[in-house]
């Protein structure tokens, strides 16, 4: 039950940091315009509201242990499931997206420090780094998923 238990912590962390880095990405344009006001509405603008407290979200040393442990559990996960799940198929999106969103993070980790010396193929590049809020809305829905149905296969 621990590694249930780190994993909807984990996919929960991940989704909301990448979440931040929308706001993040977002609020630097709104920055450089003064004197305009842009009427927010919208789901993803309410969630980004919300969300302005949480500083703590885009710590790089914060993010990095959320990375290294989403990882390490993700990858125990697709070989210990929870409650009595099929070994195989029991786990496996909360692993997958425990996977998924580490390498996201991991790599936005790596691009903020200047050195992106690494050229990504296109999808690559849309998916990881100019949309990577859509990997943390994955994230928190297979979260919340696994934390209601945890002996569900595939959640």
């Amino acid at each position: 039950m621990q590694f249930y238990f780190l994993s909807v912590i984990l996919n929960i962390a991940s989704g909301l940091i990448l979440i931040k880095s929308l706001a993040k990405k977002e609020a630097e344009p709104l920055d450089s315009v003064e004197g305009e006001e842009t009427k927010k509405s919208g789901f993803i603008d309410k969630i980004k509201d919300k969300m302005d407290g949480l500083e703590v979200l885009q710590s790089p040393t914060f993010v990095l242990v959320v990375a290294v442990l989403s990882l390490f559990t993700g990858v125990i996960k697709l070989f210990k499931v929870a409650g009595g799940s099929p070994v195989i198929f029991g786990d496996f999106f909360p692993a997958v997206t425990g996977i998924l969103a580490s390498l996201t993070l991991l790599l936005s980790l790596y691009m903020s420090k200047g050195a992106s010396g690494i050229k990504l193929p296109k999808v690559l590049e849309t998916i990881f780094v100019e949309k990577s809020y859509l990997v943390g809305f994955v994230c928190l829905i297979i979260a919340l998923l696994h934390f209601i149905m945890p002996g569900v296969i595939f959640f």
